[in-house]
C-alpha cells in the first residue's frame, strides 16, 4: 500500500519498519501509480474510515475478491493509470515499455497525474470477516498479469494491461 500513499502515517511507517529495511520501502514508495493525498488518507485505516462513511457500489471480481468503488465530492487523489483510447496521438507515440514489479509495461511520463475523486477498495472473504488486499484513488481496474494467476484470468489482465498505460510524473 506504501506505493498509493502521496504520504503514510508515522505510526504505519513504524509498523512497516518492524518487518523490512529502509531501502524496500524506499522502493516501494518509488513505485508508480495511483496515489491518495495525504489530506485524504495516510493509512489504511482512514481510507476504512471514508468508506463506512460513504456510498459505494459493491461486486464481486472475477477471482471472488469483494470490490468496493466509492465516488466522493472532494478529489482524493492522482489515478496513475489511463486508458490508451483516451490519449492523445501525441502521447501515444511517447509510450515506452519499462519493467514493473516484475513484468514489462507501457509508461508515460506527464506533467502532472490526473486527479481523481473515485477510489477503489479490494477486500477478499475469508471465514469471518475480509482481508484488506488494496485500495487505489481512481477507478476499478485489473490486477497486473502474473504467471501465478489462473490462465483465464491471466488473459483478460492481460487484455486489459496491453489497453492501460501506467502514467509517471516527469
Amino acid at each position: 500500500m506504501l506505493r498509493h500513499f502521496e504520504q503514510c502515517s508515522v505510526q504505519s511507517l513504524d509498523r512497516i519498519r518492524v518487518q523490512y529495511s529502509q531501502e524496500q520501502i524506499a522502493a516501494e514508495v518509488a513505485q508508480v501509480g495511483s496515489r491518495f493525498y495525504h489530506s485524504f488518507a495516510t493509512d489504511i485505516p482512514s481510507i476504512l474510515d471514508h468508506v463506512f462513511a460513504g456510498v459505494f457500489n459493491q461486486k464481486t471480481g472475477n477471482n471472488g475478491n469483494v470490490i468496493l468503488s466509492l465516488q466522493t465530492d472532494t478529489q482524493v487523489g492522482e489515478h496513475g493509470v489511463a486508458e490508451m483510447d483516451t490519449l492523445s496521438q501525441e502521447h501515444k507515440d511517447k509510450i515506452t515499455v519499462q519493467n514493473n514489479r516484475g513484468l514489462d509495461l507501457m509508461h508515460l511520463k506527464v506533467d502532472q497525474l490526473p486527479p481523481t475523486s473515485a477510489f477503489v477498495l479490494i477486500l477478499k472473504p475469508i471465514e469471518n470477516g475480509y482481508n484488506f488486499i488494496t485500495a487505489f484513488p481512481g477507478d476499478e481496474g485489473m490486477p497486473l498479469p502474473y504467471e501465478t494467476l489462473p490462465e483465464a484470468y491471466r488473459k483478460q489482465c492481460k487484455a486489459y494491461w496491453d489497453k492501460h498505460v501506467f502514467l509517471d510524473r516527469i
